[in-house]
């Protein structure tokens, strides 16, 4: 079992200077000597960590997005739109999610048709029976 990661006070302006390069949570984590859960377990047991943790994932942001911002002033050889717009959705989701809102409605707008479907037990049926009931054909609507 490995001993626990000790936390020491300095790691705040560590992890605040981190951000500002626009480091990831696995990066600062790394950077520290631990893994991520560990800063989490920190930001849960020191307040002013919560205060540098939360500082430097947004700073971490602001990085990002001031790298797009200077981007679409280049060309589009020079600048990967494509690539920093699906970076920026998976490093921060609760700002750059894409939302796809779709309305789904019946005929004419109306509410959606459904039709319930009774499956038969057909285990005691015999050969004939059987094929009986295969060649019933059920007009379509």
């Amino acid at each position: 079992m490995a001993r626990p990661s000790e936390y020491k006070p300095e790691y705040c302006d560590k992890i605040i200077e981190l951000g500002g390069t626009g480091a990831s949570v696995a990066e600062m984590a790394f950077e520290l000597g631990c893994v991520k859960q560990t800063l989490f377990n920190w930001a849960g047991q020191h307040e002013e960590f919560l205060d540098a943790f939360t500082r430097a994932k947004l700073a971490s942001q602001v990085w990002w997005e001031r790298k797009g911002r200077a981007g679409m002033e280049k060309s589009a050889q020079e600048f990967q739109s494509s690539v920093w717009s699906r970076s920026m959705a998976a490093r921060f989701p609760d700002d750059w999610r894409e939302t796809v809102r779709s309305e789904q409605t019946g005929k004419d707008g109306g509410p959606i048709e459904t039709e319930a479907k009774t499956k038969l037990d057909v285990s005691g049926l015999t050969d004939e029976q059987l094929r009986a009931v295969a060649s019933i054909r059920v007009p379509a609507k």
